[in-house]
């Protein structure tokens, strides 16, 4: 799971629900890279619709600029989230001391 990917797809401009729901379950499902490989039947039940509509969905998240599609069949899909960089790279703005508090 990436934190950072479900926390951009959060705050991401989505047309409807069911984008939303689609992108939020890539982003956990992603890997380090950024990519994911899903079974169509999962984004189903995460989004609460149909095959047809997932696939609707991941258009318009396409066409928006937020996914790419690598690969697809009617039971698995292959995409990269589009994440940009100023996003991914808030982990390394992070201090790496924390400070003592006086208790």
């Amino acid at each position: 799971m990436s934190v950072w990917a479900v926390s951009w797809a959060l705050g991401a401009k989505v047309p409807d629900a069911v984008s939303r729901s689609v992108l939020v379950a890539l982003g956990h499902l992603a890997s380090d890279r950024d990519e994911v490989r899903v079974p169509a039947q999962v984004l189903r039940d995460v989004a609460v619709c149909s095959t047809a509509r997932v696939g609707q969905a991941l258009r318009e998240l396409e066409d928006c600029g937020l996914v790419q599609l690598l690969a697809a069949s009617s039971q698995w899909f292959a995409l990269r989230l589009l994440i940009p960089d100023m996003f991914t790279g808030i982990a390394d703005a992070l201090p790496v001391e924390v400070p003592k508090v006086a208790l």
